[in-house]
């Protein structure tokens, strides 16, 4: 199993979802979250379960995108090696996603 790591763009995604989420529904929330470790828990056992992501900056080679089961809307954004999960953002799939990534400086995946 790979060490999982979250970057500070995507803890920030998924304050912004939960709070979100909470305003809906407390238990709403508590299921993304729910849904959330799954799907880190699945990606830790198997890295490359996710679709690869091409993108033209070169800092996110390598990129994989993999829905969560229950709240499929959202996706989560990651990177693999041989000992780590880089999860670089957790995002709505109906957001512009493309230019989230293609930023110029990539301030989005720090």
């Amino acid at each position: 199993m790979l060490n999982l790591y979250i970057r500070p763009a995507a803890s920030e995604d998924i304050d912004e979802i939960v709070d979100y989420l909470v305003g809906e529904s407390v238990p709403t929330a508590q299921g993304f979250v729910r849904d959330l470790q799954k799907c880190f828990d699945l990606l830790t056992e198997n890295p490359k379960i996710g679709v690869q992501r091409e993108y033209r900056s070169v800092a996110l080679s390598g990129m994989r995108m993999f829905p969560l089961k229950k709240f499929s809307t959202y996706l989560v954004f990651y990177i693999s090696d041989d000992q780590t999960i880089n999860v670089v953002r957790v995002l709505h799939g109906q957001r512009d996603i493309e230019r989230l990534f293609n930023d110029t400086g990539n301030s989005s995946i720090d």
